[in-house]
């Protein structure tokens, strides 16, 4: 995948320009059909007819006649020369009317110019050609990239879980998608036929007949054209100056004939080829000529592409700079060292750029790539590091969801192997990842060139520590220190601070922040603040309750036992100050649409679903289950959730206190309503989830158990995007 992302952006670089010419006059073109349908009354086609009745009233009314064509979009015209003039007029059909035919304008002229050869003649058409490869290669390969990112093909309909300019690429590519590859693949096919790449497109003549020069009959009786109806008509040509032993030609959707004026019967007839008719369709989907609809629909679709190509550039312009810049990284078939590196927000990378930058100082030959782009083989390599981050419980992080296929295929035995877990101890699944990664390397029959290595909050002692061991084994002296790059923290004024639960040893803080004038980067529920506390430069993160439309910044925090950013954070007064900075979570939101949504959580972790409910604004219905320790202590947001259900923002509010009289549980009241959640799931609910990951895993349980009977489990739900969750 790494290497198709590669190529789709270095092939975007080259067709940036002509890209964006070609998608502006397309859309303008997309017009072209639909004004000449509204220009000569041919906005539908009329009621069938022959061509007999429509050649005979033409040559009635217009002296002189000489051809009669139909134009895609149903246009009929006759060219004549009468008087020593030319002239050409417009007939209708249904009404029988004969009218001037209207000059062309320029305009369209100019852009039809400009759109197939840039006005630069044989080399602007090789231009425009190869930029309609280009754009199709895009197409494929930005589908390509989002299957392979977010899951499977349910991602290029399903709500993305992102923001900013990667947003509008992601939207604006989904609009463009279907009008973009149907429009570049034809009009590359059709760039090699102008060339003459392609068979021809043009229906050759049939033999010229031998005619006895008898005198024609009306043109009325001539039954090749009266059993021809107008919607299969595309060409008459009369005789020339009634030459009796000159025939008509007729051309129509199934090939070319030519008709005896004498007898009016097809003497010679050559079909369509195939591909001829295959290249007519080409031809309709590329221009809208034939279906004035289908070209305003392309033309729609196309609107989205400068919008993607300009989102595009942003990504790239925005895009941090790659820890790997400045490193000369060896191709994998000379490396001696290869490191392998699963990341899901990108700080591992820094650590395996550190690595891979002191071995190349130390004269090794290092290779460096995703998990997901693990080769069968490293035919010259001695070692293999893993550097493996881990995403919730114990799941492989986006760059290295293909593990266990690509590991599969490995080849050689005789490589040792370093597995290297980065993680957060206070999470239970700390290094799961990493840990499944040794497991699995030990059970295949791997040597181990050290023992599995689990680095705690990015702690750049202990990889240093790791280092060293490394390079003792290596023989070489190998000091490692990365520079994490975090953002700019920004002190953050505290406006009032809501204290519960210490009846029953459960201290919880609502925090609120002012959000300060300049500087600070927009945040929605569900994104993270990372606080850095007194006395530590390791950031912890806590979501967010609120996002920058609320006006406000606010947290919930409850304070852990010796915990030292918690205690510091509950015990502040309003007027204190933090340091503090925005962390995205795009992974954790609801979707942008109508369907119900079931959030579920305990204790502060209500606060980024007291978040979604604040964004909702009723707009889709909200069913919280949420759960505390005693109604009367710690019932966070008590007073605005309840003003939530009266104004129906909330739908339904089901409580769980494990500390009252009647002792309960989160998974309890989903017991409960076991059949309204299962039908809320059946009707496409998705599932949110913070908190404590004991609450999340009974919670799991819970809802395997309801669900089962209908089929469905919480791993389809997450395959699916619909069960999300943000736990600790």
């Amino acid at each position: 995948m790494q290497s198709a992302r590669s190529l789709h952006r270095w092939v975007s670089y080259g067709a940036i320009l002509p890209g964006l010419l070609l998608a502006v006059t397309g859309v303008a073109l997309s017009l072209m059909p639909l004004n000449e349908a509204v220009s000569t009354g041919s906005l539908t086609p009329a009621a069938d007819v022959s061509v007999a009745d429509v050649a005979s009233a033409i040559a009635r009314d217009v002296p002189g006649v000489e051809r009669i064509a139909k134009s895609a979009n149903h246009t009929i015209t006759a060219d004549f020369f009468h008087a020593d003039t030319f002239g050409s007029v417009v007939f209708d059909p249904a009404t029988g009317n004969i009218s001037p035919k209207p000059e062309p304008t320029g305009m369209w002229g100019t852009l039809k110019s400009l759109h197939r050869s840039l006005f630069l003649g044989d080399i602007g058409r090789g231009v425009t050609g190869l930029t309609a490869l280009s754009m199709l290669f895009l197409s494929v390969t930005g589908v390509w990239i989002i299957v392979s990112r977010m899951g499977g093909w349910r991602a290029l309909i399903s709500p993305p879980a992102t923001r900013g300019w990667k947003l509008v690429h992601f939207q604006a590519i989904r609009i463009a998608l279907a009008g973009l590859a149907i429009t570049s693949l034809s009009g590359v096919v059709m760039s090699l036929s102008s060339f003459s790449l392609l068979p021809s497109t043009n229906t050759p003549e049939p033999l010229f007949p031998d005619l006895s020069g008898a005198q024609m009959i009306a043109i009325a009786q001539m039954e090749a054209l009266q059993s021809t109806p107008l919607s299969q008509f595309r060409e008459l040509i009369f005789p020339f100056d009634g030459d009796p032993t000159e025939p008509f030609m007729l051309a129509t959707n199934s090939g070319v004939a030519f008709v005896d004026p004498a007898t009016g019967q097809i003497t010679a007839f050559e079909p369509k080829s195939l591909w001829g008719h295959l290249y007519e369709l080409v031809y309709l989907l590329h221009t809208g000529q034939g279906a004035w609809w289908i070209g305003l629909l392309m033309g729609l679709s196309i609107c989205a592409a400068p919008v993607a190509v300009a989102s595009g550039v942003a990504l790239v312009l925005t895009r941090p700079k790659s820890p790997l810049s400045g490193i000369k990284i060896a191709p994998a078939s000379r490396a001696k060292d290869v490191i392998l590196v699963g990341s899901e927000g990108g700080t591992t990378w820094i650590f395996a750029a550190e690595l891979a930058r002191k071995l190349t100082e130390a004269g090794r030959a290092v290779h460096v790539a995703a998990i997901n782009d693990m080769r069968e083989n490293y035919p010259k390599a001695d070692n293999l590091f893993f550097f493996a981050a881990t995403y919730g419980q114990g799941e492989a992080p986006e760059s290295a969801h293909q593990f266990d296929k690509v590991f599969a295929k490995f080849e050689r035995k005789d490589i040792a192997v370093s597995v290297l877990g980065f993680g957060d101890r206070s999470y239970p699944e700390f290094c799961g990842f990493a840990q499944y990664i040794s497991a699995q390397a030990k059970r295949a029959g791997f040597e181990c060139l050290d023992e599995l290595t689990l680095i705690d909050r990015q702690s750049l002692q202990a990889f240093a520590a790791w280092g060293a061991q490394i390079g003792e084994k290596l023989g070489i002296s190998l000091t490692l220190a990365p520079r994490l790059a975090t953002t700019a923290p920004t002190h953050l004024t505290l406006l009032r601070n809501t204290r519960l639960g210490e009846e029953v040893g459960a201290p919880v803080s609502i925090l609120r922040f002012e959000i300060p004038n300049k500087g600070f980067a927009k945040f929605g529920a569900g994104d993270l603040l990372g606080i850095l506390p007194p006395g530590s430069d390791v950031p912890r993160f806590y979501s967010l309750a609120s996002s920058t439309k609320d006006g406000f910044l606010e947290i919930c925090v409850r304070r852990q036992e010796g915990g030292l950013c918690s205690t510091h954070l509950t015990q502040l007064v309003p007027g204190a100050r933090i340091k503090a900075f925005i962390k995205p979570n795009p992974q954790f939101r609801p979707a942008r649409n109508s369907n119900p949504m079931i959030l579920i959580g305990a204790g502060a972790g209500i606060g980024p679903l007291m978040g979604f409910l604040r964004g909702s604004k009723g707009v889709k219905p909200a069913h919280l289950f949420w759960g505390g320790r005693s109604e009367q202590s710690d019932f966070l947001y008590q007073g605005e959730l309840k003003t939530c259900v009266e104004t129906g923002q909330l739908t339904q509010l089901s409580t769980a206190f494990s500390r009252d009289q009647s002792p309960a549980y989160v998974q309890t009241r989903l017991k409960e309503q076991s059949s309204e959640v299962a039908r809320l799931i059946s009707e496409g609910a998705e599932i949110l989830i913070c908190g404590g990951v004991n609450m999340a895993q009974d919670v799991a349980r819970t809802l395997d158990e309801i669900l089962m009977p209908n089929g469905t489990s919480v791993a389809q739900l997450k395959s699916q995007k619909r069960y999300l969750e943000d736990v600790y």
